[in-house]
């Protein structure tokens, strides 16, 4: 089975409720705030009938890392990440 068969398989057999918590940093930024931030990429997640997605700050199963700096985006959504939540870093990821 391929990757994209493998994640489907794996999110429909487990349960219908997923969780997922939004991690917003910005830099040179003064015309958003994270709030501003959180909110948007929260109204962004997909409600599909057969999925209920659920907010779980302490243990979500996947979490939505958004870095701006200035006029760039960048976005990552990360499987699993309970470490790595309070302070993303992704050189460390890769040790």
């Amino acid at each position: 089975a391929t990757t994209t068969e493998k994640a489907t398989t794996t999110t429909t057999t487990t349960t219908n409720t997923l969780t997922f918590a939004i991690q917003a940093k910005r830099r040179n930024c003064g015309h958003l705030t994270r709030d501003d931030v959180i909110a948007w990429v929260a109204g962004q997640v997909p409600s599909p009938s057969s999925l209920q997605w659920k907010v779980d700050l302490k243990s979500p199963r996947f979490t939505i890392v958004v870095e701006i700096c200035k006029t760039l985006c960048g976005m990552s959504i990360i499987e699993n990440c309970q470490e790595c939540f309070g302070n993303f870093n992704m050189a460390g990821m890769r040790e």
